[in-house]
């Protein structure tokens, strides 16, 4: 389950109920609601999963695979994403400090507090 403190509008994670990756479009005290999409009853929290990490949605975010250095990186902010020993990135390089982040709507978040632009994902 992922926290509400944990989502801005414009993340995107998998809802359970339409078994497929949404956008968020609202976030409430009544719960969330999805981009493009019509729902019976507003979805909870609960009814939403995060989207791990992996080299596909990397690629679809802007990411670039840099074989001297074994990292993903993406131009508008030096982020460095070593997944060389795991299926999933176990931490993002920013500078000096690490960030770990597993899933998009968490590279989203660190992308948007780092630039100040939104994460394009291309679809």
């Amino acid at each position: 389950m992922i926290q509400a403190n944990d989502l801005r509008i414009g993340n995107f994670v998998h809802s359970v109920e339409i078994g497929n990756e949404v956008i968020i479009n609202s976030i409430s005290d009544e719960g969330i609601t999805f981009k493009n999409c019509v729902t019976f009853d507003y979805p909870t929290f609960e009814d939403i999963t995060p989207i791990p990490l992996t080299e596909e949605i990397l690629f679809k975010c802007g990411f670039f695979y840099d074989i001297d250095s074994d990292t993903y990186k993406i131009s508008d902010c030096t982020l460095q994403i070593d997944m060389s020993d795991f299926e999933i990135p176990d931490a993002i390089v920013f500078g000096e400090s690490l960030r770990y982040v597993r899933h998009l709507h968490q590279l989203q978040n660190l992308f948007f507090a780092l630039t100040g632009k939104e994460l394009e994902v291309k679809r």
